[in-house]
């Protein structure tokens, strides 16, 4: 249907140390060949207009990890519980997502479908997800600077002290990634990291900040905020611990700098420069990444566009690295099919294969007498 869909061809670009077995990436159907995309895909919002879902949950089991500060963490475990798996893959949404909506929610699912011997978790940060709120670190870009990532890497590392982990960032959980594993590299070689996948990286803090309000994306993400915030607490509570913060402030947010600078008080900062400086994942710690890491990205991206990663290098700085880049896309939505029948088959693939390439476990072959499962990968309504 060549009025609804749209031939374009994905493009890469190797790091000049990417390693053989990285750029085996290239020679694969999926970015070899060009990708049939809805012509939905043309519009910047796209991923915050429609919602992609598994076409089926698996079963899912919450851990809570609870720190000595009370903290509270969580992993969303995909599928059921088995021995020891050959390797791990740890999934960090963006926001408003979780296990079993959004691009995460979605790929983690897939992921679990096709590979029988990965074991597949979904990170819960603080209070995301329904999970209490036990701290003050309310929904915030300074939230990126506590490292939650780390504490839940550190923790499933421990849980299978001999297992091999890759991770997958989306949006906000890419940077969370970076930026953690920018300070902490010696913790990936701990943690037996093998590699990442990072889809829609900002590539620096501020870019990505100013886009979320340039775009008309804020309201949606600070949707997501406020239905965490009222789930704790009362803010008035707040107000007498940490000077400075007043709740109207940040109820009345229009954008996501006024609902940052509102909550610079309570994250210990006076100036929203500050909260950039500290979030910001910066190209020194590019550099430090040990690991190999796969970015994936769409030109057209309102808030994260690949253009951002190809022009600041990152395939330079990280020594051992690829840029998938595909013009159209928008924030995680590689939409296929008619109107009535989206899903983002190419995606899911791509994105097995790229976790087949970090953990060297080969996507299962499926015989002709084995049927075939049915795709994971769909769009389920409107949002």
């Amino acid at each position: 249907m060549p009025l609804l869909n749209m031939a374009i061809q994905p493009q890469i670009v190797f790091s000049e140390g990417a390693s053989s077995e990285l750029r085996r990436l290239g020679k694969i159907k999926e970015l070899k060949e060009p990708v049939a995309l809805s012509r939905l895909c043309s519009f910047g919002l796209a991923s915050l207009a429609l919602t992609a879902r598994p076409k089926e949950e698996l079963p899912m089991t919450r851990e809570h990890i609870e720190l000595p500060d009370r903290t509270l963490l969580g992993v969303d475990w995909i599928g059921d519980s088995m021995g020891d798996p050959e390797a791990i893959v740890l999934v960090f949404p963006g926001i408003g997502t979780n296990s079993r909506r959004g691009f995460a929610g979605m790929i983690s699912h897939h992921l679990a479908k096709t590979f029988t011997k990965l074991r597949v978790g979904v990170g819960v940060m603080q209070g995301h997800d329904n999970l209490p709120l036990q701290s003050t670190c309310l929904p915030a870009t300074a939230y990126v600077g506590k490292g939650d990532i780390g504490h839940i890497i550190e923790h499933v590392s421990s849980k299978w002290p001999t297992v091999p982990l890759a991770v997958v960032g989306c949006s906000i959980g890419a940077a969370h990634f970076t930026r953690w594993a920018g300070m902490n590299p010696d913790k990936l070689q701990e943690c037996r990291v093998q590699g990442a996948v990072l889809v829609c990286h900002g590539h620096s803090s501020r870019p990505a900040a100013t886009a979320v309000d340039a775009s008309g994306a804020a309201p949606f993400i600070l949707a997501a905020y406020r239905d965490i915030v009222r789930r704790c607490p009362d803010l008035e509570v707040l107000a007498t611990s940490f000077p400075g913060f007043k709740p109207e402030k940040l109820r009345s947010a229009r954008n996501l700098r006024e609902w940052d600078e509102a909550l610079l008080p309570v994250y210990g900062f006076s100036e929203h420069e500050a909260v950039m400086d500290a979030v910001d994942t910066t190209p020194a710690m590019m550099e430090q990444l040990p690991i190999p890491v796969i970015f994936l990205g769409a030109e057209n991206d309102p808030i994260t566009p690949s253009t951002r990663l190809l022009e600041g290098h990152v395939y330079k700085l990280v020594k051992n690295s690829a840029v998938i880049h595909i013009s159209h896309g928008s924030h995680m939505a590689w939409w296929e099919g008619p109107p009535w029948g989206l899903h983002q088959n190419w995606a899911c693939s791509l994105m097995a294969e790229a976790i087949s390439t970090l953990t060297h476990i080969p996507i299962p072959i499926l015989t002709p007498a084995a049927p075939a499962p049915p795709p994971g990968c769909f769009c389920s309504r409107a949002a």
